[in-house]
């Protein structure tokens, strides 16, 4: 076990959030899922009421949350660890929109990625994203 991600492990772990970060930009569906764990992958997604598991599950989600026009999204911090073939990723990420006659949307929420090692990459195989509270303490 170790509380402290290697360097190697940073590297991918950072890498396999930009893949996720460009999927979503790409509003490509099945490059999207191709990042989550096909029957195991669980998914509580920013604006979803329900949760979601496996990639048929997942899809309906990421159907309605692609349609939005020009979606960006940054990764704005981030503290992985390490537990042998399992990382878990915490931090805070933006999401902006803007479709068609509706303000643009400027989204800040939290995140926990948990990923599996499967061969050369990590899997998603726990994501779990909210809304970050407007006054928080």
């Amino acid at each position: 076990m170790r509380l402290n991600p290697s360097e190697n492990t940073m590297d991918q772990i950072d890498a396999a959030q930009q893949q996720w970060a460009q999927a979503i930009e790409s509003r490509d569906i099945e490059r999207v899922l191709a990042l989550y764990d096909a029957e195991r992958g669980v998914l509580w997604g920013t604006v979803a009421n329900h949760l979601r598991q496996g990639h048929a599950a997942l899809r309906t989600y990421f159907e309605r949350f692609l349609a939005h026009e020009g979606i960006k999204v940054a990764f704005e911090s981030s503290l992985t660890r390490e537990f042998g073939p399992i990382a878990i990723s915490s931090g805070a990420y933006r999401f902006q929109w803007h479709d068609p006659g509706q303000q643009p949307v400027d989204l800040l929420a939290r995140f926990t990625y948990t990923y599996r090692r499967d061969a050369d990459r990590w899997l998603i195989v726990d994501h779990h994203s909210s809304a970050m509270p407007e006054n928080g303490i």
